[in-house]
């Protein structure tokens, strides 16, 4: 197979490093390709040294980015070429409220990683307030969804009806696969875009800070659920600050 045109521009986005096994399909892309770039979405900076066989498959392009800010310093000294940080985003007019501006039926919205005793603290206030607090009740890293775009829309769709939205960083309960590294996750941009509350907690990293650069844009919780109840009741209080 592989390409047979020429192409002003080739982008690789991959969501992780050992996808670039896929470009493989593609034959000698780079003779067809005046310029590429090769985006991959999450690599650590504790996990370059078990991908430096992997390297050399970067040689052909001539930019390299990743999606994660602590990256790319470390990822510029292995590959010995400038790599550029890209933060993630969000297909906005798909998670916006507007025009429409459904009612937020849904009072606290969670999916994936989150701290079980914040878990915990949520349903205990859900149901001491017979609120609606939907969450996973499977591991979605286990699941395969039958249609992404019709999975993408049902998220949307949940998103922009609730209020408080559960926010925390990438991969925070698995620090062996981080190695400690602070980033922003999806959820932060989903959240943000689909006007809900965003709760939970803060990255700690400049990355944040700068796009995510208002008052309260996350709510803080601890890591315990121990403020929940305060937390949520004192915004309940406070409908123009909602």
């Amino acid at each position: 197979a592989g390409l047979t045109g020429t192409y002003d521009l080739f982008i690789a986005h991959l969501p992780l490093m050992q996808d670039l096994l896929q470009l493989s399909a593609l034959g000698n892309w780079r003779k067809h390709c005046r310029k590429s770039i090769c985006w991959i979405d999450e690599v650590y900076a504790s996990n370059i040294s078990a991908y430096r066989n992997w390297l050399p498959a970067l040689a052909p392009f001539d930019h390299v980015a990743v999606g994660l800010s602590g990256t790319a310093a470390a990822f510029e000294g292995a590959l010995g070429r400038p790599c550029h940080y890209v933060p993630g985003a969000v297909d906005a007019a798909r998670y916006s409220p507007h025009p429409a501006h459904p009612a937020r039926v849904i009072d606290i919205y969670s999916i994936g990683r989150i701290w079980e005793d914040v878990h915990r603290a949520f349903r205990e206030y859900a149901a001491a307030r017979d609120l609606l607090y939907v969450y996973d009740t499977f591991l979605a890293s286990d699941v395969r969804v039958k249609d992404h775009s019709q999975h993408r829309d049902m998220h949307a769709s949940m998103a922009k009806r609730s209020r408080c939205y559960f926010v925390a960083p990438a991969k925070m309960d698995i620090p062996s696969d981080t190695g400690g590294q602070i980033e922003i996750g999806f959820r932060y941009y989903e959240a943000t875009a689909a006007g809900a509350v965003l709760v939970g907690q803060a990255p700690d990293c400049d990355a944040f800070r700068t796009t995510f650069d208002w008052p309260d844009s996350v709510i803080a919780l601890r890591e315990d659920g121990s403020d929940v109840a305060d937390v949520l009741s004192g915004l309940s209080e406070e409908p123009e600050r909602m």
